[in-house]
């Protein structure tokens, strides 16, 4: 939901005394906002060079540099977590936000197309890398990180905010994160995440943290108080008109500040902030105005959502709810962590997310390539589903993939059928794995099921065929993937000096005779990023062997390192005419 303004106006107080200067003596726990931490981390790596965004290396290095920095400051780890799932209410602005970065793709690649035509290979901009990509990146170095201190990743599931504060709140700890709606939450206070990179930039060991306490004093706010803000600025009250409080309100001042001013002096009693809201919203009847607060009362309660993980599968806490979806709560924890490496969230998000994921590309805009990368992304959703298709998957007259009205609420409504297919799927793969001693009878059965595996994974793709599990099978797979992806953007000469590049730069790293032009390479780097996720989607499902070092040795800075210079075209004339 969020506050309105809240984070400006926090901000704008924090020079005074609303912040306490944490120094590298005094120890800070913090729960961290994985989603927010990870996309901060992308941002202000590509400060330094917008290139580097495609050097899934440079920011493996970035981000593990930046957590042992951060440790260094007595900022401590608790617990971190990873945004996986959405709940229903969020596909349409998920939808939204999608075509919002197809739009800013398209607008970057206008801009920068003098630089593809003109500029040096050393001072070229070459878009960025392909977001999800970059933040699976980002999340394999956290997991180096939290591996060396015994820790893991968790998945924060159907509302990622209260599953953090929860935590939070459970055990006494601040909140890492840009997110201000945090300061709503009953948690010990924020560790503003882009007050921490600032730190880091200018290595500084002085960090500002916002203790909760701390702020509603300096505010002269009490809980009830902070709540009844988000009850007046929440981000959707725009359904319900604006307050009273801010009619015929000056251009030059900010609306959280009215409302501040308005609720400070105000009594601190449920009673009276109900009064009150009614004469901000007039139109509403008390009943309205009623369930709105309890509304947002229930947002901000941890208390009353479950813990994980049962979050992963209903907001409140029904008897039944894991009969509903065949699955046990210890089978299901078993199941989340054993799909628990950095590109996990690929698999996740087939089994727990009611949409397709519409691919989002930089480097190309072709409505073959998009047709294909939906294409599989449909046929694994399915495949999980256990060869049942999925009518939430639409395809709209303009060729785009949307869900329909009727299945949103379908799903809405009556979730658990879509979701018990999806976990009994993934447990009957998950148990083949779990035969360790095996007898010679277990063994003739342990071929069959790999002949199983293999079969499914031939069904996924027709170039995924192979005769047994072997060595290798994730990185062939993924460079046929590829192939086949530039297979629609160039000739077939092309591609093959293409796919001989990539090979290149993720094995020998070998300089290579012949200039490619750079915009190119980087489609190619973009294709292979998107091929790997896939991939890495189908053979967790499968249980077969994935290949984190493939991504992390993935480098536009080494393949334009590799790539041959360019011969100056006037020499080459000249030489020509002698």
């Amino acid at each position: 939901m969020g506050v309105r303004g809240l984070k400006t106006f926090l901000q704008r107080y924090s020079e005074q005394d609303t912040c306490s200067q944490t120094q590298s003596s005094e120890l800070v726990l913090v729960v961290v906002d994985g989603s927010n931490l990870e996309s901060n981390i992308v941002s202000n790596a590509a400060k330094v060079s917008l290139a580097s965004c495609c050097s899934y290396e440079y920011l493996y290095k970035y981000t593990f540099d930046f957590l042992n920095w951060m440790e260094s400051t007595n900022i401590q780890i608790e617990q971190y977590y990873d945004d996986m799932m959405s709940d229903m209410d969020k596909v349409k602005t998920d939808l939204d936000r999608k075509k919002k970065r197809i739009d800013r793709s398209i607008e970057l690649i206008s801009t920068l197309n003098e630089d593809y035509e003109h500029g040096s290979p050393e001072g070229l901009v070459d878009g960025v890398g392909y977001p999800r990509m970059c933040i699976q990146c980002v999340r394999s170095a956290v997991d180096a990180f939290l591996r060396k201190r015994g820790k893991s990743r968790l998945f924060a599931c159907s509302d990622p905010d209260r599953e953090i504060a929860k935590y939070a709140e459970m055990h006494k700890c601040y909140v890492l994160t840009g997110d201000y709606d945090f300061a709503v939450f009953p948690v010990n206070g924020i560790v503003d995440v882009l007050e921490v990179f600032k730190a880091f930039d200018h290595k500084s060991h002085s960090i500002p943290t916002i203790p909760r306490d701390t702020m509603l004093n300096a505010l002269h706010l009490t809980n009830l108080k902070l709540l009844y803000t988000a009850v007046l600025c929440g981000n959707d009250f725009g359904s319900r008109g604006k307050p009273a409080c801010l009619e015929d309100m000056p251009k030059d001042v900010k609306a959280i500040d009215v409302v501040m001013n308005h609720i400070i002096p105000l009594a601190d009693t449920k009673e009276t902030l109900i009064e009150d809201c009614m004469t901000q919203f007039p139109n509403l009847s008390r009943a309205a105005i009623e369930k709105w607060f309890s509304f947002v009362e229930f947002k901000y309660n941890t208390k009353a959502y479950p813990s994980f993980p049962q979050s992963c599968l209903k907001q409140s806490i029904i008897k039944g709810v894991f009969t509903l979806c065949g699955i046990s709560k210890d089978a299901l924890r078993q199941l989340l962590f054993r799909y628990g490496t950095s590109y996990s969230s690929f698999l996740f998000d087939y089994i727990f997310l009611p949409r397709i994921s519409i691919p989002v590309t930089l480097f190309f805009q072709n409505d073959k390539v998009n047709d294909f990368l939906l294409d599989l992304n449909i046929t694994l959703y399915n495949m999980i589903g256990h060869d049942v298709e999925d009518p939430y998957v639409v395809v709209k007259d303009d060729g785009h993939y949307e869900p329909s009205k009727e299945a949103v609420e379908d799903r809405r409504n009556n979730p658990f059928p879509v979701l018990r297919r999806r976990l009994a799927r993934c447990l009957e793969f998950q148990k083949l794995e779990e035969e360790k001693k095996l007898d010679e009878k277990k063994l003739d059965e342990k071929k069959l099921d790999e002949k199983k595996k293999l079969e499914l994974l031939a069904s996924f793709h027709s170039s995924f065929s192979f005769e047994e599990i072997e060595d290798g099978m994730f990185s062939v797979c993924c460079f046929r993937l590829t192939s086949e992806e530039l297979g629609y953007l160039f000739d077939e000469a092309k591609v093959n000096t293409l796919m001989d590049r990539l090979i290149n730069m993720v094995n020998m790293r070998i300089p290579s005779a012949i200039h490619v032009p750079p915009n190119d390479l980087g489609c190619a780097l973009e294709c292979f990023s998107l091929a790997c996720g896939l991939v890495y989607a189908v053979f967790q499902f499968l249980q077969l062997q994935t290949d984190d070092s493939l991504l992390k040795r993935s480098s536009l800075k080494v393949l334009l390192r590799l790539n041959a210079e360019e011969e100056d075209a006037d020499s080459t004339n000249s030489e020509e005419s002698d």
